[in-house]
C-alpha cells in the first residue's frame, strides 16, 4: 500500500511535493480510514488526484512510472530517456532530481529515496520499519554502496562466489 511519495525538480514540480495517503485529523468519517495503530498511521483506503489542466496530474503519474522503471533496470532508463529536471527554471537543469516513496508491505513499512541527474544515480537508501525501529537495508553515495546489517552477510557471501 502506497503510504507517500514525494518529487522535487521533476518535469513540473520544482520544489519538493509530497502525495500522501495519511489521513487527516477530522472526525467525522474516521470509520473508513484504515488504522495501522502499530505505525501510528491512519491511512485513507482510497484517493484521487484532481486538478485543472497543466497542473501536474501527468507528470505525477510519470514520475511513478519513471521510478519504477528506474528501479528495475537503472541503466536502459538512463540510455532510453533522460530525466526531466523543472522546466521553467534554466537554473535547475544542473540540480539532481529527488523521488522518495514509501509503502506499506507486509507489516513492515520499507522506505526509498534517490537523488539523480542526467547521467547517473547520485544516493539511493531503501530502510525498513518494523514498528518503532528503523534498520537502513542498504545505503549509496555516488559509487559507495554500503549495505546495511541485515544484507551484509548476503552481500558478503554473493562477492565470496563470484571470485
Amino acid at each position: 500500500m502506497l503510504i507517500a511519495f514525494s518529487i522535487k525538480n521533476w518535469k513540473s514540480f520544482r520544489d519538493e511535493v509530497c502525495f500522501t495517503m495519511e489521513a487527516g485529523k477530522e472526525r467525522n468519517h474516521s470509520d473508513t480510514v484504515a488504522k495501522f495503530n502499530k505505525f501510528g498511521l491512519n491511512l485513507l483506503p482510497i484517493t484521487g488526484i484532481f486538478g485543472p489542466n497543466a497542473s501536474g496530474k501527468s507528470n505525477f503519474v510519470k514520475a511513478l512510472s519513471f521510478l519504477q522503471n528506474l528501479i528495475v533496470d537503472p541503466s536502459r532508463n538512463f540510455m532510453s530517456s533522460e530525466p526531466d529536471s523543472f522546466r521553467l527554471d534554466p537554473a535547475t537543469k544542473s540540480e539532481p532530481t529527488k523521488f522518495a516513496v514509501n509503502l506499506m508491505l507486509q507489516n513492515g513499512i520499507y522506505s526509498y529515496a534517490i537523488l539523480f541527474n542526467r547521467q547517473k544515480i547520485l544516493e539511493e537508501k531503501l530502510s525498513f520499519q518494523n514498528t518503532r525501529t528503523e534498520k537502513i537495508l542498504f545505503e549509496r553515495k555516488a559509487e559507495r554502496l554500503t549495505p546495511g546489517d541485515s544484507l551484509k552477510k548476503d552481500v558478503s557471501l554473493k562477492m565470496q562466489s563470484s571470485s
